[in-house]
């Protein structure tokens, strides 16, 4: 899961962005020279630190999985040449030979070992820890054979590979706590590319990995620029300084649209925007209030006058479009949500629920959102509105990623906040399982409100060890009916994504899960 957002000043963009020539001369052979490719967030290159969509976007260039997910979504081998489910709690992978890292070492099964053992570890402190939580062993049974056996059957265990880049020991273990830092030469891997410069919070350039093991992309040079405020990113773009960009906010991309020169697709971005709040501190402890709060939100509208079709109104954290690998039938899937507790726009609902809390009369608080999703504060001023109306002041404050990032990964400062999260796996158990259960309600954990509900907990427990659709779909409904009931966190909408290509190049296969599927770069072609 991660935590989608950025910071970076005007200055300096420009001037890293390119000649203003264009970023792309093509060579021989369908060869692009060089491209440069916008992202709205860039932190760290070390999965273990960070998994913001544009740090992963560059991760995933250089290190890579055991497995990765094909254009059928399907799971495919990739540092694995095969692996095999030998009961719901072992899993063989046989390592593709030949493979090497790009300083020329080979790839071991013991630098899968380290890569998956070093989420466990405290003082690694990975943000990714919960998805190794049931492993109980990862060794090497034969040459080039990796086992893990976990504790239980884990439902979400299959796709965990297809994203958890393996890394040299060697080379982390030599650079310690600078592995993934800006700089030159502080992350490798067996990827198709290579860092040569990571400058901190603007960009990272990755030259082409002319030893790569595996099929090589066509561009020879790619650079990851940073860049936040949507205004100098369409003027990079205008300008031919950069190529394309993952992602626009939807809420500009009718502006988008009409700039020459370039083509906007969207897709399903299974990314719940949401109201998070410390369920430790008052007024946020009292339900009436958060149900107030729920009735005051008027999603329908906020929808359609923010995102402009590319989205829709969400009751539940668990967007439709994850129950895609369910198998369910639609009907069923309706049923789930029907199930729901509704919140729909309604003033005096929220005025009756507020006379039922602690706070009758109303009171004064503050909800912050991150510089980089400017639509939610758009929603929190809308929201500050139709409070008022009720006897609530509410102050809107922005705050910059880093901030809002050590904040929410410390589980500091937490208060009242405007949120989105991008998916991990195509599960509707992606979300709930990381940010609901009580073990997860700590530092580099994600359950941020402090919910704890011994029923959720004992919910998703069971629900991780059973591999059928439908006695999990029980499960999960029951789930998603709790936190409707008593909301630790209130859903504000499903957001599409949508992103901005020249009309020099297209773009194939757009996917929220971009990192995970394949080489993404490979999916860029000239026109």
């Amino acid at each position: 899961m991660g935590l989608t957002g950025a910071a970076a000043s005007f200055s300096g963009v420009l001037a890293g962005c390119g000649s203003g020539e264009g970023g792309s001369e093509g060579g021989d052979g369908g060869e692009i020279e060089s491209l440069t490719w916008i992202v709205t967030s860039l932190v760290h290159l070390d999965m273990a630190k960070s998994g913001d969509p544009g740090s992963k976007a560059a991760q995933a260039l250089v290190t890579e999985s055991l497995l990765t997910l094909d254009d059928n979504l399907e799971m495919v081998g990739a540092l694995a040449e095969s692996w095999e489910e030998v009961d719901p709690q072992t899993y063989v992978y046989k390592l593709r030979s030949g493979v090497t890292f790009s300083d020329g070492s080979p790839l071991t099964a013991d630098d899968v070992i380290f890569s998956y053992l070093r989420h466990q570890d405290p003082d690694v402190g990975s943000t990714y820890s919960p998805a190794f939580i049931d492993v109980v062993s990862v060794e090497e049974t034969a040459d080039n054979e990796v086992t893990v056996k976990l504790g239980r059957p884990a439902a979400f265990w299959q796709q965990v590979p297809t994203y958890a880049p393996i890394v040299s020991r060697a080379f982390v273990e030599g650079l310690g706590d600078k592995f993934g830092t800006p700089g030159t030469g502080n992350v490798m891997g067996t990827g198709p590319y290579i860092v040569t410069n990571f400058a901190g919070d603007e960009s990272v350039t990755l030259t082409r990995n002319e030893d790569y093991w595996g099929e090589k992309p066509a561009v020879k040079e790619l650079k990851i620029q940073l860049i936040t405020n949507s205004q100098t990113a369409q003027l990079a773009m205008r300008s031919g300084d950069a190529d394309g960009m993952f992602f626009i906010p939807v809420t500009e991309a009718g502006d988008w649209q009409e700039i020459e020169g370039l083509n906007v697709t969207s897709a399903p971005g299974l990314a719940p925007a949401y109201f998070a709040w410390d369920l430790n501190e008052a007024p946020w402890n009292d339900v009436h209030v958060r149900r107030a709060i729920a009735f005051a939100l008027d999603r329908v509208g906020l929808v359609e006058g923010l995102l402009a079709g590319f989205g829709q109104p969400a009751n539940s954290l668990v967007p439709r479009d994850q129950w895609e690998g369910f198998g369910l039938p639609e009907e069923r899937i309706e049923e789930i949500y029907s199930s729901l507790r509704a919140y729909d726009f309604d003033l005096d609902a929220a005025r009756d629920e507020l006379a039922q809390s602690a706070y009758p009369d109303g009171f004064s608080a503050t909800v912050k959102f991150g510089d980089a999703k400017p639509e939610l504060g758009q929603v929190s001023l809308n929201l500050k509105e139709t409070l008022a109306e009720i006897g609530v002041d509410l102050t809107v404050e922005e705050v910059p990623l880093q901030q809002e990032i050590a904040d929410v990964v410390g589980h500091v400062n937490i208060g009242f906040r405007a949120m989105s999260f991008t998916p991990e796996l195509l599960d509707p158990a992606d979300f709930p399982s990381y940010m609901t259960p009580s073990q997860y309600a700590v530092a580099n954990s994600f359950n941020i409100s402090g919910w704890n509900n011994p029923r959720v907990d004992e919910l998703i427990q069971q629900q991780g060890v059973i591999t059928d659709p439908e006695e999990r779909s029980v499960m999960l409904e029951e789930v998603m009916q709790l936190m409707s009931e008593e909301l630790p966190y209130l859903p504000i909408w499903w957001e599409d994504i949508a992103m901005p290509v020249r009309d020099d190049f297209t773009y194939t296969g757009l996917h929220p899960l971009f990192f995970k599927k394949g080489i993404w770069v490979a999916n860029v072609a000239r026109a």
